[in-house]
């Protein structure tokens, strides 16, 4: 059908589930009471062409200091003509009584200051990764990946990016970062000359666990999952934690993986896609195995979120 689009749920956070539609619209659903709000337009959808295929970031956090709601959208805006040519276009939304609040509101005066309105800011530094466009939110910041294209331009406009600097754009001054060093210097250091720089490719991405940032590798040679944790953001210091045994997956087959959920006894959740099927499985770090739990059809509109509301009135 022309001009048929599949709607793509985003994210779950704060209670809210997040769906895209087309031309990049973004809505918010509320699972308890069923209600459906499109969010304002903004610049993006007058650039975007209908269709997934163009890349698309976002994030959805909450400011410290003031108790708001920020979501960022990235545009990757110079695939689609008529753009600004800056690479990415970076805008920001400001849910001022909450997600759950802001449509609700029918006093114009509310929406004032940029409150309730997509504001355009500083775009990332650099081309962001395509395959990671779930930013990921820790204290306050949203992390992403640089493509591994551009790593050998070590210099970007102001910005000093060495090989493996992850990228976070600060929900509350929001700006840019690059002061985050990755763990993947540690990544090769430690397979003791088996693994190089091209071996990371689409091997990594990101999670978060309990307040730390997670960097998630796939070792394509042994099968396993690593887990990394951010101990130390402003020293850039990394702690493997956990060494995942999730079966054999041929390298060539697997697309990612992600965790979705830390259970109270300690056992994750993990979400392993492959080009033939996505598997739900637990690991229980007591055995450094995991069992899979759910095996479903793979697909880009398929995802997996935790929602940690009640849905009874």
């Amino acid at each position: 059908m022309e001009g048929y689009y599949e709607p793509r749920v985003l994210c779950t956070r704060f209670e809210y589930v997040l769906l895209q539609g087309q031309d990049h619209i973004i809505s918010v659903i509320d699972p308890v009471s069923g209600s459906v709000s499109a969010l304002p337009v903004g610049i993006a959808e007058g650039l975007a062409c209908p269709g997934s295929g163009y890349p698309f970031w976002i994030a959805l956090g909450q400011v410290a200091s003031t108790g708001e709601y920020k979501l960022v959208r990235i545009v990757g805006e110079d695939l689609m003509g008529g753009g600004y040519g800056d690479g990415h276009l970076c805008e920001v939304f400001t849910f001022g009584e909450g997600i759950g609040h802001w449509w609700k509101n029918d006093n114009p005066a509310a929406y004032r200051g940029g409150i309730g309105q997509w504001r355009k800011v500083e775009s990332p530094p650099a081309y962001l990764d395509p395959s990671f466009t779930n930013g990921v939110v820790v204290k306050g910041a949203a992390y992403y990946f640089f493509d591994g294209l551009h790593f050998e331009q070590p210099y970007i406009d102001s910005y000093n990016i060495k090989p493996g600097c992850i990228p976070s754009f600060n929900l509350e001054t929001e700006q840019w970062s690059v002061a985050v060093q990755g763990p993947i210097s540690q990544i090769i250091e430690k397979s003791n000359g088996v693994l190089n720089y091209r071996d990371l490719g689409g091997r990594i991405m990101l999670g978060e666990h309990k307040d730390f940032l997670v960097t998630v590798h796939y070792n394509k040679k042994t099968s396993t999952v690593d887990l990394w944790f951010l101990m130390d953001a402003e020293n850039s210091l990394w702690s493997r934690q956990h060494i995942i045994q999730i079966g054999n997956i041929p390298g060539s087959m697997l697309v990612g993986v992600q965790p979705v959920l830390v259970l109270d006894d300690g056992r994750i959740i993990l979400l392993v896609r492959t080009q033939s099927k996505d598997l739900l499985q637990i690991y229980s770090p007591g055995t450094n195995n995991a069992t899979v739990l759910q095996v479903m059809a793979s697909s880009s509109y398929v995802g997996v979120g935790i929602y940690t509301g009640s849905l009874l009135c």
